[in-house]
């Protein structure tokens, strides 16, 4: 019985953060959309895996450099920048929904990133790394 009702707390508990956040997103939403020069940062499912973790892409379908003040926000250096996005743990995905990264699929970040002609190459983001990296070509 006990087991039973700390089940439905956590769950409650759960809904109510989930419906905190939705509000906030909301809110941060509709102030965000008022400006139509304003640009998204949009970010997908946290559904790759690499070392033992999952992770997900934080993109700009406008501005790199409101790309990487987002990505400073939440902690994430500028060296994890990967040329035309941002890999971040699934643990940072419900914060930077929470400070106004759109939700959205993979494709949808794809197709937004190619229609906004920042997504880039396996070929060019490789040379973007060598070139803010100092390595040798």
């Amino acid at each position: 019985r006990l087991e039973q009702h700390c089940l439905e707390q956590r769950y409650l508990e759960q809904v109510c953060l989930d419906a905190v956040v939705r509000d906030s997103v909301a809110t941060r939403s509709r102030s965000f959309n008022r400006d139509p020069h304003a640009m998204t940062i949009l970010i997908d499912d946290p559904i790759w895996h690499w070392q033992g973790r999952r992770w997900c892409h934080l993109v700009s379908d406008a501005d790199l450099q409101e790309l990487h003040n987002f990505a400073r926000s939440l902690g994430i250096p500028e060296q994890g920048f990967q040329g035309d996005h941002y890999d971040i743990p699934q643990d940072l995905h419900a914060q930077a929904v929470a400070e106004g990264a759109e939700h959205v699929t993979s494709r949808e970040l794809l197709r937004r990133l190619r229609d906004a002609n920042l997504r880039l190459t396996p070929a060019q983001r490789r040379e973007r790394r060598r070139a803010n990296l100092g390595s040798p070509a």
